[in-house]
């Protein structure tokens, strides 16, 4: 996943009903420079940032989607 076709960043804000005080995003594999300046921000702003490999992103959103 270290480039996709169409140019999308492989990040995903996680957030439900709850989540005022634990907003967190999920990124694997390479980021490009555009993804990176979204994960700085993120995290400025008390994001928390989770990194996993693509292996382990893939089971785990098999398992909850």
């Amino acid at each position: 996943m270290s480039t996709s076709p169409n140019g999308t960043h492989n990040l995903h804000f996680l957030f439900g009903p709850n989540a005022v005080g634990d907003l967190s995003v999920a990124t694997a594999g390479h980021i490009s420079e555009p993804g990176r300046i979204i994960l700085d921000n993120a995290e400025n702003q008390g994001i928390r940032i989770i990194e996993t490999s693509r292996e382990e992103h893939d089971t785990k959103m098999a398992i909850i989607q």
